[in-house]
């Protein structure tokens, strides 16, 4: 109250309203105060309730109405806001191997659940191997929507009959939504070579007295590095 008054006062109120969630965010109320005679207040206890989702700070509208006929109501909204405790996810990416000609599915997860949707943007880059001829590229924008943990995102290699051994492709993440961070912003994708490193032999030949030819030094198949073999 302004001031004291000799009459009790009385007022209606009600949590409702605002951004937080009757049971799920808060205990809901409703009830009528009473400020006796000679006093200036009362206090009503509000209750909020826990969780391990983020979910930013939240309100909820402490409403009063129908004052006794001794009193007016001056502020009828107390804003009650609720402050999370929970932190912000973060967003990280997994390690993959995939076998040449195949495709995998790599994993962008969050490190705890949020209401809200995140999105975080990625592209296939770097790394040894070569787009096109070793894996098709790929760039976009994940969406996690709210209360999940992550998405996956397929990534497809291109098989050949040469032997490259084991190559590489990077995952990379960048540009997370405003309510969640990245922790770990590169998956390695390792593309496993199904091809056989090559075997090298020599032929025989007959070559005429007095005369020369040519003996051939051969691999079994190709392969991206040059290979060298003494005689």
């Amino acid at each position: 109250l302004s001031n004291a008054t000799t009459g009790n006062v009385t007022v209606n109120y009600v949590l409702t309203g605002g951004t937080a969630s009757s049971g799920s965010d808060y205990v809901y109320i409703a009830g009528t105060a009473l400020i006796t005679g000679g006093n200036t207040g009362v206090t009503v206890r509000v209750t909020t309730t826990g969780d391990l989702v983020y979910e930013g700070d939240e309100t909820v509208l402490f409403v009063l109405s129908s004052a006794s006929v001794n009193a007016t109501i001056s502020d009828a909204t107390g804003v009650v806001t609720i402050t999370d405790d929970d932190t912000a996810p973060s967003i990280s990416v997994n390690d993959i191997s995939i076998t040449e000609g195949s495709s995998g599915l790599i994993t962008i997860s969050l490190s705890n659940t949020t209401t809200g949707n995140v999105t975080v943007s990625y592209v296939l880059t770097g790394g040894t191997a070569t787009s096109g001829s070793d894996y098709v590229y790929i760039a976009g924008t994940a969406l996690i929507t709210g209360g999940n943990t992550g998405v996956t995102v397929r990534v497809t290699t291109t098989g050949d009959l040469v032997y490259e051994g084991d190559e590489t492709v990077l995952f990379v993440l960048s540009s997370a939504s405003v309510n969640a961070t990245i922790s770990d912003a590169t998956g390695v994708v390792t593309i496993t070579d199904d091809d056989t490193a090559p075997s090298i032999s020599v032929n025989d030949i007959s070559i005429t007295e007095g005369s020369s030819g040519l003996i051939t030094i051969s691999l079994s198949n190709t392969t991206t590095g040059n290979v060298t073999v003494s005689y």
